[in-house]
């Protein structure tokens, strides 16, 4: 489930932007 988290991770990043 890595890759739920890296998707999380990635989806906040770039809201933040």
């Amino acid at each position: 489930m890595a890759a739920l988290g890296l998707g999380v991770v990635a989806f906040l990043r770039r809201r933040r932007e």
